[in-house]
């Protein structure tokens, strides 16, 4: 419960820094992308390649993403990749889930060491 409120407030805060707003759903949306990164981490440990990893949490990323958008964002008032390659309903595109990649790389190595200094180590 910790790193999924962590992982939505740092998110929202990624994105008044860059982008200067915010949506509250996106606070949910991150608390949930982070959900894959948790049980991987919590079922493969180290066994687990790191770019496997980041290439899972990205992939459940884009797609809560989409579902997000779809529901919450079928306007385009809180972001709109239409104008993106290869976009799908706007909602989606591949540069973001690169993205999704590249955030997830800090975030398993932040809960590697959550999991190992605050909650007592690793099985």
């Amino acid at each position: 419960m910790l790193l999924c409120c962590w992982a939505g407030y740092v998110y929202v805060i990624i994105e008044l820094c860059y982008r200067g707003m915010s949506d509250i759903t996106m606070m949910f949306c991150a608390s949930i992308c982070v959900l894959p990164m948790i049980f991987l981490n919590n079922w493969y440990g180290y066994d687990m390649d790191l770019l496997a990893q980041a290439f899972v949490s990205a992939l459940f990323c884009t797609i809560m993403e989409f579902i997000f958008g779809i529901i919450f964002n079928a306007e385009h008032t809180i972001w709109n990749y239409s104008n993106m390659w290869l976009n799908i309903r706007g909602q989606i595109c591949p540069l973001f889930f690169l993205v999704w990649m590249l955030i997830s790389v800090p975030i398993i190595f932040f809960m590697d060491w959550t999991e190992y200094n605050i909650f007592g180590g690793c099985e």
